[in-house]
């Protein structure tokens, strides 16, 4: 006797949807990526402001959660991160505000916002200051980049890499000091150049 093959039914369909949080596939998919790019920024967020990373992981999972049934109210011209960042720090707030009444004590909602603000900037700016060392990077010549590769990039350390190349150990450190000197200059002009 043949075992009936079970069909996909409207039922099925309607408890994946619940799922996806009443998105459709592709918009799920999508907020998938977008969350996947934010997370280890949101996580740290929230594990900076809650401070045991206990709570932190709830704050986390109600803070996904929000996301996900929010996704559809998200507009697109803003970026994600910032959307997210803004709902980690709600979720902390929340939390924090529910543990100070239940505790008596504890950080006040202003002092919350304050720390998420600056936790937020730092980040921020060492995304800022990382996509800049990038184009500095891109702006030296392929010999001086595959020096930094080979001597910071890998398992070689600057001593193996002179002997390999069979220079005095020396003038790849200077070298190599004038080339960080270099993209340190060069970021920093472009940090002043963004304000």
């Amino acid at each position: 006797m043949k075992t009936p093959t079970r069909t996909p039914t409207d039922s099925d369909s309607d408890r994946r949807a619940i799922a996806r949080g009443g998105l459709e596939a592709e918009q799920y998919e999508s907020f998938l990526r977008l969350v996947a790019d934010v997370y280890p920024e949101v996580q740290r967020l929230i594990v900076t402001l809650v401070g045991n990373p206990v709570d932190a992981d709830d704050v986390l999972q109600n803070t996904l959660v929000k996301l996900l049934e929010n996704f559809g109210a998200y507009d697109e011209t803003r970026g994600f991160r910032g959307w997210a960042c803004t709902i980690a720090a709600n979720c902390a707030r929340d939390f924090l505000r529910r543990e100070r009444l239940r505790r008596g004590y504890g950080l006040n909602d202003a002092v919350v916002q304050k720390l998420a603000s600056v936790s937020t900037g730092i980040y921020e700016l060492t995304e800022l200051r990382s996509d800049f060392l990038r184009d500095c990077l891109g702006r030296l010549s392929v010999a001086d980049q595959q020096m930094l590769w080979e001597c910071y990039g890998e398992e070689t350390s600057v001593t193996e890499w002179a002997k390999q190349k069979r220079k005095p150990r020396s003038n790849v450190y200077t070298r190599l000091r004038r080339l960080r000197g270099r993209l340190y200059d060069c970021v920093n002009a472009k940090l002043r150049n963004a304000t």
